[in-house]
């Protein structure tokens, strides 16, 4: 039996089951899960349902009709002419009470269901419904097994930004679902689900084809690819070679100028092969943390690029973020929580942590898990950036007096607590990210020694525990500061000396615990909560962006 004579055997059989009402939990959840993510299954359960009402009015209004003159329900010419109807398309049917003769048939259904004008009360709905739903079944299989030219769908688009298609093109009638076929993609990334669970972003310009659900060829260009260890293999092919996977996250790089394919593996283990017949005597089996590449027959190892693919399709907060030209954007990489990655050239900073430090779902949710977030324990855990990680190259970044923090905040419990500091290169003064004694964030400018607080601003409402916030601080160079909590302006300030807040005299970043704090501000505790997508502006962004960028964060959540 063939997927699509399983898929309406399936279908049918939930959708009998849920008319008589008895589904066990699975079977409700399964037929949930079908109507809900399959646009073929959805239009089938309607159109079932809608069948099913409309024989129930038809049973009530010939049961129930009061009018003198016989109506399209109740007339027998007309209900006669349905029952033949019925009874023409049952004709390819398994014949019913083993009726033989056609005619028969024909007549057996018709005194039975509606035996007119004589006084009789038979159950017309069930045969109604079983002449109905054979001939359905039957027309629909015809159509779906021998209707010709409609390849097979092997996935569905996942996510996609500033696509556009020079040959082929997602079915947008169906779900945007990638079918058998060769495409073109002139510019953007596109995010494919496979159905066998593989999930494959292409970086255009690219051309590729999908053969199966565990098979695609590219021809040029770069794709990454992720695939579930529960996958027995996933195929690439190159007119270079063959890429068989072995479960494991990997990108190929195909340059038709060069003739030479590239396989950066980085978890797991990808074989690759000099020929498209996968002979063993030319291949080259590659672990995670290596790179490999095929050119005119010949298989070499090369050097793991990192930020050689893209390996996810940005969300729409980052897309914003980066439209507003950041000088720091700093993201936990998936995978290890001890890794921080600068998003802008995709460099990994230099960290130092202590303590427990777990990688968790970020404020976008697990549907974006590039997005992941930092969980800190409240145990002294730290992770501490040295300046050298803030800055790119030989000119220093963060160089204006006028800035902008923003970063996701979520606190699993409410105490005073530090959740982010930063300090000049003498270790005097401290601009600090805090909980404050009433569970409300705030920030603080702070000075060891004399005036130990020298200001701060803090939201008009606790927090809530566990739940994600969006903040933002703004500070120009006269000391004019503002806090922002999900895009709203929460309060201000203006205060002191701009040499207490230009961002070039403050260096090393500390995320959690600060020793050096401990001792003076003992009445913060360790922070207990998690921090993602920490960026860093050299310039005030003014409340539209701040309220634009919340936003997006809100669209990535959706």
């Amino acid at each position: 039996m063939n997927t699509r004579h399983e898929q309406l055997k399936e279908l049918f059989d939930l959708f009998e089951g849920a008319r008589e009402e008895r589904l066990t939990e699975k079977e409700f959840a399964r037929l949930d899960h079908l109507v809900a993510t399959d646009e073929f299954s959805c239009r089938l359960y309607v159109k079932y349902m809608n069948m099913c009402s409309d024989l129930r009015h038809f049973e009530y209004l010939d049961q129930n009709c009061t009018s003198e003159e016989p109506c399209e329900f109740c007339d027998p010419k007309e209900f006669n002419y349905i029952l033949r109807a019925l009874a023409a398309e049952e004709k390819n049917a398994e014949v019913y009470e083993d009726l033989a003769v056609k005619d028969e048939q024909e007549q057996h259904v018709i005194a039975t269901v509606h035996d007119y004008p004589h006084e009789r009360e038979y159950a017309k709905w069930p045969i109604v419904t079983f002449a109905v739903s054979a001939a359905a079944m039957l027309m629909l299989a015809v159509i779906i097994l021998f209707v010709p030219g409609t390849p097979e769908i092997v996935a569905y688009v996942g996510d996609s930004v500033d696509t556009s298609w020079q040959i082929g093109h997602p079915d947008q009638n169906n779900m945007d679902a990638m079918r058998e076929g060769s495409y073109s993609l002139g510019d953007g990334l596109l995010e494919m689900d496979f159905l066998n669970g593989a999930e494959v972003v292409v970086e255009g310009p690219a051309s590729f084809e999908l053969s199966t659900t565990s098979r695609m060829k590219l021809s040029a260009g770069k794709m990454y690819a992720r695939v579930d260890g529960s996958i027995s293999e996933f195929v690439v092919e190159t007119p270079d070679g063959l890429v068989v996977d072995r479960g494991t996250e990997f990108g190929v790089n195909v340059n038709p100028e060069t003739a030479t394919t590239e396989t950066h593996v980085y978890k797991g283990r990808v074989d690759l092969f000099a020929d498209k017949n996968a002979t063993s005597s030319k291949m080259l089996s590659l672990m995670g943390g290596q790179a490999g590449k095929v050119s005119k027959g010949r298989l070499q190892t090369v050097s793991l690029k990192r930020e050689h693919f893209k390996t996810f399709v940005p969300s729409e907060y980052e897309r914003y973020a980066r439209s507003l030209k950041p000088a720091v954007y700093w993201r936990f990489e998936p995978g290890a929580a001890q890794s921080l990655t600068d998003l802008l050239d995709r460099s990994r900073v230099n960290i130092k942590y202590k303590g427990t430090i777990d990688l968790v779902s970020g404020p976008f949710g697990p549907e974006v898990p590039e997005c992941a977030a930092a969980k800190l324990h409240g145990d002294e855990s730290l992770i501490s950036v040295p300046a050298a990680g803030i800055r790119s190259g030989p000119d220093e970044r963060l160089t204006q007096t006028s800035y902008s923090y923003s970063l996701w905040i979520r606190a699993d419990k409410l105490a005073p607590q530090l959740i982010l500091s930063s300090t000049n290169r003498a270790k005097v003064r401290y601009r600090l990210i805090t909980i404050d004694e009433d569970g409300k964030i705030a920030y603080v400018w702070y000075k060891t020694r004399k005036d130990p607080e020298l200001a701060s601003i803090s939201s008009k409402e606790p927090l809530k525990p566990t739940k994600w916030y969006h903040t933002v601080i703004t500070v120009d160079g006269k000391g004019y500061g503002q806090l922002y909590i999900n895009g709203e302006l929460q309060s201000q300030l203006k205060r002191l000396d701009a040499q207490y807040f230009a961002a070039k005299f403050y260096g090393n970043w500390q995320l959690g615990f600060n020793p050096r704090l401990s001792d003076e501000m003992p009445q913060l505790q360790s922070f207990d909560g998690a921090i993602s997508e920490i960026t860093e502006y050299d310039r005030i962004l003014s409340p539209v962006e701040i309220s634009k960028l919340y936003k997006a964060g809100i669209e990535s959540m959706n």
